[in-house]
């Protein structure tokens, strides 16, 4: 073992090895590696993501990302994906811990004195007695743990699989496994929005009924069946307006109840009652408490929404190009960052936005998604301490008018984005009214991943409501035209039912959009609230199979074709880069041709697409690190703009634009070759067709095309059009 890192050494950088480290010094050797630690069965690296490492012989698993590795030999140093830290991970794990050895268990507990979180690298069967005497073994894929009675966490290979409480537990592992295995094959899990999905509705979570109803939302008079699942005698659904529907058995463990029809406009708010006491909440019981790093979880609510309407998703929204801009990054005195610091202001101003429309109207954007504009402390000021109001450090209401005013003249819109889901700590409201807020058991208000800069409110207070709906309107009526949600997903299903609806309220063909980076089941939840969510999955998507090559053709064609399907009345919003991950050219390894190709796949695809400013001119990061430095770099004016790539970029903008298939048509796969790396669809209306094929390899590729073969330059996207010649970028 190398003796500048000692056992106590490790102990000291690393303390939540804790008693692995204690039972690993004494049955394994800690040695060192190039690039890295061994610790038992855990490597330990030092180097920064991209470094490289040297593996010893074996198969390796990631650890907190879904890679496979066989040693002896070099592997990359991975940037942490964070999956596991979606509150209900119980230990902070560093992401120094990088890879796990096939067929082994990594354990900790956390700050719940009871709770256990294994990690499982699957590959082998597997037995194991822990310090504490706790059992785990492993066989045919399914995992059991015997012990003390205490929450248990199971990861395997890098993905959630089950969340539960008991001395002995058995966890089937075949999702993960699949999972696992498709990633290691370079395509995306088919499964990993149900890996999600299975987490949440485990059969251990008890009795749900996580809004599903049918239809959602129920047109004007049609009726509304309530589904609730779980092992009951029975129970009613009781609704605000109306006597109780007895719920009646529909199949194994599904109860059913139809509410009557209603008028349009109408807001149904409903309960579900069981019978011998209890309600059903909106939170399953293992979620239904919070701890200080428990982001995006609220405490379980009996009360359920919906309003009686037949949504439509606005015409223009439907059409856009939507430009996001952050506006301390954007234009004004803007300063290096290396003289801002974290989180800090640069100088960017609204009114320098203002004076810049004329460069995204150029552009082709008729869409600018304008990052928040309250009072904070941060330059993206998501921890408001005065939702009526405008940063001093940007400028003033006045500004935003004027903004608004000019915006609207050369006929384009703006969507604001905004936090109603947390205020800023120093809000005053934490003293005024801690009602509004959701509190740990030591005083203290419960933040976004542990961070103390936001408080977490809770929507279910009557007077925090008002004041959220009151500022929402409030921006609306200044001239704004819709709104981007930040943590959607961290406020209930029943406030975005109030929240929409004082949005059309105000202004009938307003547009928003949730965050929300959940399974697509989740997202169409908002159907009849919002109008769309930001479409996390195609952007993961188009990430790995234009820039890093990590995801297939035929990965990215199956989660493009689950999208061509969605109900009327919600759509994806799409992207490829946004403010919290690594710039897309960073990512393709600064290849001006993947930059192109990634642009062309996204402005042909189903959605609203968004463009991450700067990006159209070349602006990057230098390297891996912090997110609000290395991904918000400033824009570039001038000479520093790549002029031939924002040329590009307009002309995809401008053939978009001039073909209604490409804004509303169908997605139809024409092919998916994995192995030449070619992804082909066209997009379809009754009477346009246009038909994008996508070359991801480093190689030219010919596909048959109307009678002849069609070559692709490398790394590029050709587009054929009905009587015109083809198109290509790359």
């Amino acid at each position: 073992m190398d003796t500048q890192l000692s056992a106590g050494a490790v102990r000291d950088r690393f303390p939540i090895l804790g008693d692995y480290l204690d039972w690993a010094q004494d049955r394994l050797a800690l040695r060192a590696v190039p690039g890295g630690l061994l610790v038992g069965d855990l490597l330990i690296v030092d180097g920064s993501p991209g470094d490289p490492v040297q593996l010893p012989a074996g198969r390796w698993a990631g650890f907190g990302h879904h890679t496979r590795v066989t040693g002896p030999g070099s592997a990359e140093v991975p940037y942490p994906r964070r999956h596991l830290g979606h509150g209900w991970r119980f230990a902070a794990w560093p992401p120094a811990v990088a890879f796990q050895r096939e067929g082994t268990v990594v354990w900790a507990t956390g700050p719940e004195p009871d709770a256990l979180e294994i990690h499982l690298a699957t590959g082998r069967a597997v037995h194991r007695t822990l310090p504490d005497g706790t059992s785990v073994s492993v066989v045919d894929r399914r995992m059991r743990v015997t012990g003390p009675e205490r929450d248990v966490v199971v990861v395997a290979d890098g993905f959630p699989v089950r969340r539960v409480r008991g001395a002995d537990v058995t966890v089937d592992l075949s999702q993960a496994v699949a999972a696992a295995a498709a990633v290691a094959q370079g395509r995306p899990p088919a499964d990993h929005e149900g890996l999600r999905a299975a987490l949440e509705n485990d059969e251990t979570t008890g009795v749900r009924h996580r809004y599903e109803i049918e239809p959602n939302p129920p047109r004007p008079g049609e009726p509304c069946v309530v589904r609730v699942r779980g092992a009951i005698d029975g129970g009613a659904v009781v609704a605000e307006d109306g006597p109780p529907v007895r719920l009646r058995g529909a199949g194994a463990d599904l109860w059913e109840a139809e509410l009557p029809g209603r008028p349009e406009g109408t807001v149904v708010r409903y309960r579900v009652e069981l019978d011998g006491g209890g309600r059903v909440t909106d939170a399953a019981p293992d979620f239904a408490h919070v701890t200080p790093d428990t982001p995006f979880l609220r405490p379980a609510r009996a009360g359920f929404s919906y309003e009686v309407r037949e949504p439509t998703v606005p015409g223009w929204a439907i059409d856009a190009v939507i430009y996001h801009v952050i506006v301390d990054r954007f234009a004004g005195p803007v300063r290096p960052l290396e003289q801002v610091g974290f989180l800090g202001f640069a100088g960017g101003t609204i009114a320098g936005l203002t004076q810049r429309l004329d460069h995204l109207a150029g552009l082709g954007a008729d869409v600018v998604w304008v990052s928040p504009l309250t009072p904070g402390h941060m330059h993206v000021p998501y921890d408001a301490v005065e939702l009526f109001g405008v940063d001093p450090r940007l400028g003033s209401v006045d500004d935003v008018r004027t903004l608004c005013h000019e915006a609207h003249a050369r006929g384009m819109r703006l969507i604001l984005d905004a936090e109603f889901s947390y205020l800023g700590i120093d809000h005053p409201a934490l003293t005024e009214h801690p009602e509004w807020f959701l509190w740990n058991d030591d005083g203290r208000p419960v933040g976004w991943f542990g961070n103390p800069t936001f408080a977490a409110l809770d929507h279910a207070d009557p007077g925090l409501r008002s004041h959220l709906l009151e500022a929402t309107r409030w921006w609306l009526e200044l001239g704004f035209d819709g709104y981007r949600l930040d943590s959607a997903h961290a406020a209930s299903l029943d406030f975005w039912t109030d929240f929409g609806r004082a949005v059309r309220e105000t202004r009938a063909d307003a547009f928003t959009v949730a965050e929300d980076a959940r399974t697509l089941e989740h997202c169409l939840r908002y159907r009849g609230r919002l109008d769309s969510y930001l479409d996390f999955h195609t952007c993961y998507g188009l990430r790995g199979f234009a820039g890093d090559g990590t995801v297939s053709a035929s990965g990215l064609d199956a989660t493009l074709r689950t999208r061509d399907r969605l109900p009327a009345g919600i759509c994806g919003t799409t992207f490829f880069e946004n403010h919290d991950m690594d710039r897309f050219s960073y990512l393709a390894g600064y290849d001006p041709r993947r930059v192109r190709l990634a642009h062309a796949l996204l402005l042909t695809l189903p959605g609203p697409p968004v463009l991450y400013h700067g990006t159209e001119v070349g602006v990057s990061q230098p390297g891996p690190g912090d997110i609000a430095i290395a991904a918000r770099a400033p824009m570039l004016w001038g000479d520093d703009q790549d002029g031939a790539l924002l040329d590009d970029v307009s002309r995809m903008i401008e053939l978009r634009r001039s073909r209604v298939a490409l804004r509303r048509g169908a997605y139809r796969t024409l092919t998916a070759d994995d192995a030449a790396g070619v992804l082909g669809f066209a997009r379809e209306t009754d009477t346009e067709r246009v038909e994008v094929f996508a070359n991801a390899s480093g190689e030219v590729r010919r596909v048959a095309h109307a009678g002849a073969d069609l070559e692709l330059a490398p790394l590029s996207v050709t587009v054929l059009t009905d009587g015109a010649d083809p198109v290509s970028w790359g």
